[in-house]
């Protein structure tokens, strides 16, 4: 399958994600190194490294996406085919579908918008099977029905 290259702002994110995994990574070594050779000069430049990797990790979870990244990280997923504003929407119909508190009003909008955009993109379907069937079970059950057809 022919992959477009990244955005920047998709490459950033995942430079970011990588240096952060690195943060991570010479935390762990460091202190292993300072517990096992009992060297306090390590146990600081893990602590050091430690509090880098947990700022870059909150900043990336917060402004960089990096649930997405950890689930495709290195070789991608098939949302990451997906252009961003489609897979902003979708995620955020989900996350809203989700609350508690929502009326059966917006519950109904809410499976409206899915449909609209599985209308849009059928990839979307594939690529959120199980939480399209959760919040609209009728729309889950027409595009199986017509994936079914397809093959016979």
């Amino acid at each position: 399958m022919h992959r477009e290259t990244n955005p920047p702002e998709e490459m950033f994110r995942r430079l970011f994600y990588v240096i952060y995994l690195a943060l991570l990574a010479g935390t762990a070594l460091s202190g292993t190194i300072a517990l096992a050779q009992s060297r306090p000069g390590y146990l600081v430049v893990a602590l050091f490294l430690g509090f880098l990797s947990l700022r870059c990790k909150h900043y990336g979870k917060r402004y960089l996406d990096f649930d997405r990244l950890f689930r495709s990280f290195p070789y991608g997923e098939p949302a990451d085919d997906i252009s961003p504003a489609f897979r902003m929407e979708i995620e955020e119909i989900i996350r809203e579908s989700h609350m508690q508190d929502i009326g059966w009003i917006v519950r109904q909008e809410l499976r409206q918008r899915l449909a609209e955009l599985v209308e849009k993109d059928a990839r979307l379907f594939e690529i959120y099977r199980e939480e399209i069937a959760a919040i609209h079970p009728t729309l889950a059950a027409k595009a199986d029905q017509h994936h079914n057809a397809g093959q016979d």
